[in-house]
């Protein structure tokens, strides 16, 4: 992914707010448009006319959107569905793993409908599901940006291949890197909408 600066140009000095041209960076370097050069860097200062410094870190600042994206209040709270398995009690449940999402989007939606939207086959959720939330805030070191979306299995294009998998319909999701404190909040049979 790329973002584009307006106004900014390379020298000696760095960056510097005084030619138009454009830069663009992503998290491996910048490519200044004019000269072509491109720099491997992960942090790029910015002088402003001023003299006032400043850095961009591009995954910081994804992380850091993410992570508002991600702790908020109901009905934006993150949540992690799992098939429910009818020989395990999900209360006894501490920790979980693995991708999750947000409330907003599990909302009014039966186990059948989470399987189109999330990106499961078709009976995946057989039993209906169990509902947790996390026991504190997700933290940037808990996470991976990996695709961000429902309809990237696993974050990455779907292969057409693998039916277990298919894409979702395209709700937010984040990976846990570790396993995180949890609460088991509820069992949603088949045919009942998640309230």
């Amino acid at each position: 992914m790329e973002s584009v600066l307006k106004g900014l140009t390379m020298n000696e000095r760095g960056l510097t707010t005084n030619t138009h041209c454009f830069v663009f960076a992503s998290e491996t370097g910048f490519r200044d448009s004019m000269s072509g050069a491109i720099a491997p860097v992960q942090s790029i200062a910015i002088n402003s006319a001023k003299g006032a410094n400043m850095t961009w870190d591009h995954l910081a600042k994804q992380k850091e959107n993410a992570l508002i994206a991600i702790n908020r209040p109901r009905p934006y709270r993150p949540l992690k569905v799992m098939p429910h398995d009818p020989a395990r009690d999900p209360a006894n449940i501490r920790e979980i793993g693995g991708w999750f999402g947000t409330e907003i989007f599990l909302m009014g939606k039966s186990p059948e409908r989470m399987e189109t939207l999330l990106g499961f086959c078709v009976g995946y959720l057989k039993h209906g599901v169990d509902v947790f939330e996390f026991a504190r805030a997700i933290n940037a070191d808990d996470i991976d940006l990996l695709g961000a979306y429902t309809y990237l299995p696993g974050g990455k294009e779907w292969n057409q291949v693998d039916l277990k998998w298919p894409p979702g319909l395209g709700a937010p999701q984040w990976k846990l890197k570790r396993r995180v404190p949890c609460r088991f909040i509820r069992t949603v049979p088949r045919g009942t909408p998640f309230v």
